[in-house]
């Protein structure tokens, strides 16, 4: 989904016609559409990881993640600025997960 997100911003830059706030909207659309699902999922995740612990496992997993998860949660909401990703490049790999072997 980043490499999608990387070639729309690619793309978008490359449309004179539009406005640059034309293109921020669009990309801010693409963006919720691409990390809607991760957004939800952790969303759920967070819910549950606030509901009291019930064994010292949950505990120690509401301290080492609650964190985490919720910072996690913000930076997908961030809206990327068109004028950030052209002039200074846009750091995508805070969206990069490991890719399973």
């Amino acid at each position: 989904r980043v490499d999608v997100l990387k070639d729309e911003l690619q793309r978008l830059e490359s449309m004179t016609h539009l406005t640059k706030d034309e293109k921020e909207y669009l990309i801010k659309e693409k963006q919720d559409v691409l990390f809607k699902s991760f957004i939800t999922v952790l969303e759920a995740v967070s819910q549950i990881t606030r509901s009291p612990a019930e064994t010292p496992r949950e505990q120690t997993y509401q301290k080492d993640y609650s964190k985490q998860i919720e910072a996690a949660i913000e930076q997908l909401k961030q809206p990327i600025i068109l004028s950030i990703h052209i002039h200074v490049g846009y750091n995508f790999d805070r969206y990069k997960t490991k890719k399973k072997s």
